[in-house]
């Protein structure tokens, strides 16, 4: 089921729940993202990036509470991407763990947009925050956050797959 969104009060994309089904075009969105990969991990995305974002789940968390997001443009080609996580790290708070704008769509709101539908899907059965880790050199990412109200909670190290990165955790209340 499609949700509409409007930019500039004209209907321009539709949003809906991604599925396995969905590997295949969640795969070409990363692809077409290099420049996130690169940042976050020094290479392009995985040959697997589709099947993982669909699949990888925090510790103690089940498919019940993931929801991978679809965006969609007039052609209905996959535009966005959103993985999230409800009720983590606690209850009533969720954890937004990636947003993919592909680098065409950039610039026109879409983001904005998302993220907004994201705040009133939340308003409405009752999350109190959401949260966002930016790799501390997407200078772009960081100024989105910001942008949107987002206020630094910590900082910290990742290492994922021998690349180190320091992240910044972010938190905005709903």
């Amino acid at each position: 089921m499609y949700r509409n969104l409007a930019v500039n009060n004209k209907e321009e994309y539709r949003i809906r729940v991604l599925g396995v089904h969905d590997i295949r075009k969640i795969q070409q969105l990363c692809d077409s993202c290099s420049d996130y990969y690169h940042l976050e991990r020094n290479s392009s995305a995985s040959l697997f990036e589709g099947h993982q974002i669909i699949h990888q789940l925090p510790q103690h968390k089940d498919f019940y509470d993931k929801y991978v997001l679809g965006v969609f443009d007039q052609r209905m080609e996959l535009v966005s991407i959103v993985d999230l996580v409800t009720n983590y790290p606690n209850k009533k708070e969720w954890m937004l763990n990636l947003m993919l704008v592909a680098p065409q769509s950039r610039g026109k709101g879409l983001g904005r947009l998302v993220h907004q539908s994201i705040l009133d899907w939340g308003k409405d059965i009752g999350a109190r925050s959401l949260h966002v880790s930016v790799v501390k050199q997407n200078k772009k990412g960081l100024n989105f956050w910001n942008k949107l109200g987002y206020k630094k909670n910590r900082e910290c190290i990742s290492v994922i797959n021998c690349n180190r990165n320091e992240l910044v955790y972010m938190s905005q209340k709903i």
